[in-house]
């Protein structure tokens, strides 16, 4: 193992980089031990366009009792975790986090790296709004429903534990292993650096 290299800050990481890191761990090494810059693939920049144009609506009422929140910037310094909510609907005592997805319905799957990152969100949210987090909810492009899913505290746990794997990436210059599922490295905008790497 590596020595640490001197942090004298605590590295802030995003619920983006919790998705990541279940999609394939190597991807927190080469955006913060190498800091590779990368090019916007196709699926990056549909996904930003989707967002600017059609989610920039701030406040929304809606059935007389909940409220709409998009585009909600939370940080945490204590858990080095900070999230750009998608969309936050509150009902005046727990909030419910919700994700805008810019695949169609049928042609996406609720994976576990799509899971956790909501539940960062969660996490984040009890944190910064001292409210209770129940669900967390994908809003497809091609829908207007939304899909719920329930959380736990397992749920919640295990962000803490990543966050601490993260983080021994970063301070240790370790390179992990690969993802198992080789599918993946298919269209990784990293693709190129991990095969040198191997």
């Amino acid at each position: 193992m590596n020595k640490p290299v001197n942090v004298k800050l605590k590295p802030i990481f995003t619920a983006e980089d919790i998705r990541q890191y279940f999609y394939c761990p190597r991807i927190i090494y080469f955006r913060y031990v190498l800091r590779a810059r990368v090019s916007e693939t196709v699926k990056m920049r549909k996904g930003r366009e989707i967002h600017k144009e059609k989610y920039r609506s701030k406040k929304i009422e809606i059935d007389g009792e909940k409220q709409k929140y998009f585009n909600v910037y939370l940080l945490s310094e204590e858990y080095g975790l900070a999230a750009l909510i998608d969309l936050l609907i509150y009902d005046g005592e727990n909030i419910d986090v919700v994700e805008i997805k810019s695949k169609k319905t049928g042609n996406f799957k609720f994976l576990k790296h799509h899971k956790m990152q909501l539940v960062a969100q969660a996490v984040l949210a009890e944190k910064e709004l001292r409210k209770n987090v129940r669900k967390i909810g994908v809003l497809y492009d091609d829908v207007d429903k939304i899909t719920w899913f329930e959380i736990n505290d397992s749920d919640k746990l295990e962000i803490f534990e990543t966050l601490k794997k993260i983080n021994e990436i970063v301070i240790y210059e370790n390179i992990p292993n690969p993802a198992k599922n080789t599918a993946k490295c298919v269209d990784c905008e990293y693709k190129y650096l991990c095969e040198d790497a191997t």
